[in-house]
């Protein structure tokens, strides 16, 4: 009923295109209609990344690969025009001393942002992986995919800053198709443990040893 009483202008200069969901949710009204739905199916069900390691890594090496990872799957989320509203991380061992781990969750709110998607994977990582064995696998994955058009956001969420930021990551992603994978590169690209410099000169990003 609150929304019902502020001027629509005013929700458009906070929530930008959402906006348009509040009104109708606050009004009743419905544009998805019944056979929307029945024909509705998805594009992809998830979006998923590994890699085996040039060596064996420890735990802090293997948790800068992993986010660099993110990154990418972040990327692929983009020019897929995607949101994701689920995480899984796995990890395997060195000559599998011990059994793989990993952990998933389900996101708060779906979304394509890496600044909100390298937390979730770099808080899973550490609540799963054992630090005191060596790591040679990495698996990373973005489930429950929608189309970026069902994207939304809470009331404690910047909205003017979550769209510089897909802003500036859709230019990244756009420079990287341009130019080349090795283009634009990160502080964390740089540091040790890092495999995407690396990676991107192989053949399917993978290393086969």
């Amino acid at each position: 009923e609150g929304i019902t009483k502020v001027e629509p202008y005013i929700l458009y200069k906070i929530f930008g295109i959402n906006a348009e969901l509040l009104i109708d949710h606050a009004y009743g009204r419905e544009p998805c209609l019944i056979k929307d739905i029945k024909n509705y199916k998805k594009r992809s069900k998830s979006i998923s990344n590994s890699q085996i390691l040039f060596h064996d890594y420890d735990y802090n090496s293997a948790k800068i690969a992993l986010i660099e990872m993110a990154l990418k799957c972040t990327h692929d989320l983009i020019d897929g025009h995607y949101i994701a509203n689920g995480v899984s991380v796995a990890v395997n061992y060195s000559k599998n001393v011990i059994p793989p781990t990993g952990k998933s969750c389900k996101l708060t709110s779906a979304t394509n942002r890496y600044s909100v998607i390298s937390k979730v994977v770099e808080k899973l990582y550490e609540e799963s992986t054992n630090k005191y064995y060596p790591i040679r696998k990495l698996s990373l994955s973005f489930n429950d995919l929608a189309d970026e058009s069902a994207e939304g956001y809470d009331f404690f969420t910047d909205v003017k800053q979550a769209e510089r930021e897909k802003t500036r990551e859709k230019t990244v992603v756009e420079i990287k198709y341009k130019f080349g994978k090795n283009s634009i590169l990160r502080g964390i690209d740089l540091m040790e443990g890092a495999t995407a410099k690396e990676r991107n000169k192989l053949i399917g990003g993978h290393n086969s040893e």
